[in-house]
């Protein structure tokens, strides 16, 4: 039997560049694939919410999330003890404004800033490689930098 997936929420980190955008991927630490932010909900903290505080925690990046899921992805979550389980992950645009000086994981993960087509190429989530190339930001969060 199929076990269910457990739920998670990311961060989809953009940064606007020259009338365009690029999006920061950092590596996971278990593996070192490329991923983005992402953890598991906080009952205390809407999904947007956690996904922004992933984004600090992993890459001190701050910033504002979007308000609505871009969608999801799936993949499977290795453990400490070699087992694995199913992961759905809701991801939320998230507009980058700064980025910290230090950070709880900083040292654990390397992060890069790419055009979404090679984001798209670097992840292997083929779901996540798909929100990754159709990515727009939504204009709610450009006009609170413009």
């Amino acid at each position: 039997m199929a076990m269910k997936p457990r739920d998670q929420v990311a961060a989809l980190p953009f940064v606007p560049f020259k009338k365009r955008f690029k999006i920061i991927l950092i590596t996971s630490r278990a593996t070192g694939r490329w991923i983005i932010p992402k953890g598991w909900p906080d009952p205390a903290r809407s999904p947007p919410k956690q996904a922004a505080r992933e984004a600090y925690e992993e890459a001190g990046l701050m910033g504002i999330a979007g308000r609505r899921s871009l969608g999801s992805y799936r993949y499977l979550k290795l453990l400490e003890d070699g087992s694995s389980i199913p992961c759905k992950v809701a991801v939320f645009p998230f507009l980058v404004t700064k980025q910290m000086h230090s950070w709880p994981e900083k040292g654990e993960r390397e992060a890069r800033m790419v055009k979404p087509a090679d984001a798209a190429k670097m992840v292997e989530e083929d779901d996540l490689s798909k929100l990754l190339r159709e990515f727009k930001p939504p204009a709610y969060l450009l006009r609170k930098i413009a």
